[in-house]
């Protein structure tokens, strides 16, 4: 699969460009309920940093523990409500996060291989575009300014997140291991994506942007 990418050659076409600056925080490992709160942890840092007035990227340390507190209390909730799953989807999780109506989310049923260039993306009955079918690397590659993308993997349920600042700025968060870190350009983020997905075959996807 390294091959479908050409990771290694982007990553040495790019070695000046690598950043990885660096932020760290409290795991969510941490918090009530955290351990397998990744997915709410990840949808609040996309939502509060797409909206840049309300949260910086990287956040600060008490915004982001304001973001992992109330993922704490989402994911308590949700265990409420079915104690019987720990893993919840971007899915389960999207319908208690207050994501204002100025922003736009586009659901992702995502390969991890690259699909085909004349591969139908879009699902017929969806007039508004709010699901596509993507690629990995096509959904890094779509990210414009001010846009983050929460990735699930199908492996192992694990939550990440992707928020491009600029061209030359792209935020990687992990709440696991409680790292906020700038990876450069895309083909530098694509690179930091890919390394937790090398074993997984689909993932599931949103992208948050801004109108």
């Amino acid at each position: 699969m390294k091959e479908l990418y050409n990771i290694d050659e982007e990553k040495e076409n790019n070695k000046d460009c690598i950043i990885q600056d660096e932020q760290f925080y409290e795991s969510q490992l941490l918090y009530e309920n955290g351990a397998f709160m990744c997915t709410p942890a990840c949808l609040l840092f996309s939502t509060a940093v797409v909206g840049m007035d309300v949260c910086s990227c990287p956040p600060t340390k008490s915004q982001m523990n304001c973001i992992m507190t109330s993922a704490s209390k989402i994911q308590s909730l949700l265990l409420s409500k079915d104690d019987r799953n720990h893993m919840f989807s971007i899915r389960d999780v999207i319908n208690h996060v207050k994501i204002p109506d100025t922003y736009q989310r586009v659901e992702i049923v995502g390969s991890i291989a690259r699909l085909p260039e004349d591969f139908i993306t879009n699902f017929e009955d969806d007039n508004e575009r709010r699901q596509c079918i993507m690629d990995l690397h096509g959904a890094v590659m779509a990210l414009r300014n001010n846009t983050a993308l929460v990735i699930t993997l199908k492996r192992n349920a694990h939550t990440v997140a992707l928020y491009r600042k600029s061209a030359k700025k792209h935020y990687y968060f992990d709440p696991l291991i409680a790292t906020v870190k700038d990876v450069g350009d895309s083909s530098m983020a694509l690179f930091e994506v890919f390394k937790i997905a090398r074993m997984a075959e689909e993932f599931t996807g949103l992208i948050i942007s801004k109108e």
